[in-house]
């Protein structure tokens, strides 16, 4: 009994389909590329080409005021999780309790992308509590932290507090 590769091979020798040979090599060909591509995708990791991700440094750890009157007076304490990565916590609550937000609760993880650039999630609410984890992008220059986030602009350019 013959497979259906030496099938098809005999019958393009017989002067059967070629497109059927030519079908089954494109197949073939096809699968090896997916193949090779995701074991290089998993070769090189996720990690951002050029520079290296950052170390977490003392820049952007310590307290960070909030820039929005709707959460007048919450604090956000960053705080290093590795090398590379940083947490932000609740460390004073201000207006932060009317979306439902508690104290110690931990609304930021980032990961280091390049000098001075950190990328991560942002815990949104709403003020009827509803939640999701939003993407961020955050900048440290200076004493400013600059948040980027798809809706929530109390993380522009958020000063450093005590």
């Amino acid at each position: 009994m013959r497979t259906s590769f030496s099938a098809a091979r005999s019958e393009v020798a017989e002067g059967g389909s070629r497109e059927r040979w030519v079908t089954t090599l494109m197949v073939a060909m096809a699968i090896a590329t997916m193949v090779l591509l995701l074991a290089a995708t998993l070769w090189t990791g996720n990690e951002a080409k050029g520079q290296p991700a950052p170390a977490v440094t003392r820049t952007i750890l310590g307290g960070w005021s909030t820039n929005c009157e709707c959460s007048k007076g919450m604090i956000v304490e960053i705080v290093a999780k590795g090398q590379t990565e940083a947490l932000g916590r609740i460390k004073v609550l201000g207006r932060g309790s009317d979306f439902k937000y508690k104290l110690g609760e931990n609304i930021l993880q980032l990961k280091g992308a390049s000098n001075g650039v950190w990328t991560g999630l942002l815990l949104w609410r709403n003020t009827n509590g509803v939640k999701r984890w939003q993407p961020i992008t955050m900048r440290f220059n200076g004493d400013v932290l600059h948040g980027v986030s798809d809706n929530d602009h109390c993380f522009e350019n958020m000063q450093r507090s005590p």
